[in-house]
């Protein structure tokens, strides 16, 4: 204590130290071995002598005590943190820099002179300072994109990695052998988040996707042929926030918890987003192959990054801090989900060169994409967009038994011997279930009504023709929404058949009262995900 330590804990009670070395001051958990090795040298400076093993133990048993019953709460952060409406990002370099960004700028600062912790775990690797002369547009020499959307994309999902507060996307770069998936996934990650192991194989279980999340701040998993539903579902926690957990190791019943948001960066050959819930949160973005004239080896190209990195960071911290400047002032026109990363990074769009809705166009563009995947990833998507289509009339109304008899006449002997096409008709609900989002955003609503004295359970299926326009779907909702219903900007126009120019009237679209899912317009109609139900809001 006389060596002018400070012991608290963090917010999930593990004990942690500030301690000087040299001229500036470390962060590390009280049972590290960097803060072992510390008492070790305090010890020999003083007695001239090294401690034992057990003095070591017994002295960092004390300390854990006082850091977490006398120490203050405090969160640690990794790599970024956010305080009084700053950002800051650790350069992880030997003398502790920090970089505190504001509205006005950035600046470069001793770690004391900052309102954060920061831990560094092992293999975190240091930034070089900053050139704020620099421009984020040379990292497309580096990127293998073909067209403006996908450049968008990739810039703004690095800048939107800076959001501390709101569902930040993932961002999955797939594309054939040759593409350089894994050196884009690299080069991206190494703007502001270097480490010595940059991309992981797909996580065995909960607990190692919370070892990732906890050591870096960004999560990024290589050549993913596939995502299990676990793993999908902690990703999309990680994506828009809750706890992942998994079991400390060498105990029974302790557990490593993780509330926090983290950035994801995937790849692989084929989209691997066909999950509705992970796609809803994900970019997409192809890669071309690259042809051999255009290649460049390894040195090369890591000697033409490190050189431009200055730049690249500098442009980019520039980028946040228009960001946190005109945050407030962004008002989409629409909505779509993750609103406050896309209103984030279309605040950043000045400091790149953007005209305004650039990257929310890009941004829907490549949902779009993810939500065809997401429908061709079942046998009964394209069948059913097949039946949808030839249907003369603009709804269509059966059992879940009929519906299956009509898609197996449609699809063909060998799609049904398909071992994913559904043979009976509850499988075949819990189908439409997972791709109703899905088909909703290509025009094709999928809603579940309890009719006749027996209540069965009918399936609705309603198209609408021709092209969105979000806006006057958002105008609608609002209206619906002063009846008692939620409001939801992913909302698609009711059958574009003229009458509703011609009455003078908007057909609104239902959504329930008790959870906000989106149904099918023109009657009441039950929320499969809650129970809840809605009339027909006109």
């Amino acid at each position: 204590m006389e060596a002018g330590v400070e012991l608290f804990h963090d917010d999930n009670g593990e004990p942690y130290v500030t301690y000087p070395v040299g001229e500036h001051r470390e962060t590390a958990a009280v049972k590290a071995k960097a803060f072992r090795d510390w008492l070790a040298r305090l010890h020999y400076e003083r007695h001239g002598s090294a401690p034992g093993s057990q003095a070591l133990q017994d002295a960092q048993t004390v300390l854990r005590g006082e850091g977490l019953y006398k120490g203050e709460r405090r969160t640690v952060y990794v790599r970024l943190a956010e305080h009084g409406g700053h950002i800051y990002l650790d350069l992880a370099d030997e003398p502790w820099r920090v970089v505190e960004i504001r509205p006005d700028g950035y600046e470069v600062l001793a770690g004391d002179a900052v309102p954060v912790k920061f831990r560094r775990p092992r293999g975190v690797l240091p930034l070089p300072l900053p050139d704020p002369t620099g421009s984020l547009d040379e990292l497309l020499d580096f990127l293998n994109v073909d067209d403006h959307d996908a450049a968008v994309l990739a810039l703004g999902w690095l800048v939107g990695a800076f959001l501390q507060h709101g569902g930040r996307a993932i961002l999955e770069l797939n594309g054939e052998q040759g593409s350089a998936k894994t050196t884009q996934a690299r080069v991206i990650r190494r703007v502001y988040d270097p480490c010595t192991v940059p991309l992981r194989t797909a996580p065995r279980d909960e607990r190692d996707l919370v070892i990732a999340a906890a050591n870096g701040a960004v999560v990024a998993f290589d050549n993913l042929s596939e995502v299990k539903d676990w793993f999908s579902d902690g990703l999309c926690r990680l994506s828009t926030g809750g706890g992942i957990s998994g079991r400390e190791l060498y105990t029974d019943l302790d557990e490593v918890v993780l509330d926090a948001q983290r950035p994801v960066l995937l790849t692989g050959i084929n989209s691997v987003a066909t999950n509705s819930d992970l796609g809803d949160r994900t970019i997409s973005i192809t890669l071309p192959p690259i042809p051999p004239e255009k290649r460049r080896t390894e040195a090369e190209l890591w000697a033409a990054f490190d050189a431009a990195h200055p730049r690249l960071l500098g442009g980019l911290l520039n980028a946040v801090s228009a960001a946190l400047a005109h945050r407030d002032a962004v008002d989409l026109p629409r909505k779509p989900r993750l609103a406050d990363f896309v209103s984030w990074v279309e605040a950043a769009g000045p400091a790149l060169g953007w005209e305004p809705g650039d990257f929310l166009a890009a941004f829907e563009a490549s949902r779009n994409n993810v939500d065809i995947v997401a429908i061709e990833s079942m046998p009964i998507g394209p069948v059913l967009l097949k039946f949808v289509q030839g249907l003369t009339e603009d709804q269509w109304e059966g059992t879940a038994s009929e519906l299956l008899a009509a898609l197996n006449n449609e699809a063909g002997e060998a799609t049904t011997k398909d071992r994913e096409w559904p043979k009976r008709a509850n499988r075949l609900s819990n189908q439409l279930r997972r791709i109703a989002p899905n088909l909703r955003q290509v025009g094709v609503w999928v809603g579940w009504e309890r009719s006749g004295d027996a209540g069965a359970r009918h399936i609705i299926l309603t198209k609408n023709k021709g092209a969105w326009d979000r806006q006057e779907a958002q105008d609608r909702q609002s209206s619906s929404a002063d009846r008692g219903c939620r409001d939801d900007a992913d909302v698609s126009d009711d059958a574009d058949d003229g009458s509703s120019e011609s009455s003078g009237e908007h057909v609104a679209t239902g959504a329930c009262c008790v959870c906000g899912s989106l149904l099918p317009p023109g009657r009441m109609l039950l929320c499969e995900g809650c129970g809840g139900s809605t009339e027909d809001p006109r």
